[in-house]
């Protein structure tokens, strides 16, 4: 398959979604590449979280460091790390 977009948003329409729970006794649900409104609900496909790529960044911070790298870099990359998780657990939790 061609062109498949890397996340995609769960369009649900008009809910009060506070006492929103399941899904599925919504009708008219669609979605799109774009958040359209609040409660649009973001997926992002699952091959977009490269694990074997935050290792080799990790990998190279590593060696960087031990050869004397005194610099932010490192560590403003892996605490941008954490805070993509943090948003994405946090973002799981308030569903």
């Amino acid at each position: 398959m061609k062109n498949i977009p890397k996340k995609i948003y769960l369009q649900i329409g008009d809910c009060d979604c506070e006492d929103w729970n399941d899904v599925y006794p919504l009708n008219g649900i669609t979605w799109c590449i774009d958040k359209i409104s609040d409660n649009d609900i973001e997926f992002i496909r699952k091959e977009q979280i490269d694990t074997e790529k935050i290792m080799q960044q990790w990998d190279f911070w590593r060696k960087r460091i031990a050869e004397g790298d005194k610099s932010s870099a490192p560590s403003d990359w892996f605490g941008s790390v954490i805070d993509t998780f943090r948003e994405r657990i946090a973002a799981l939790l308030d569903t």
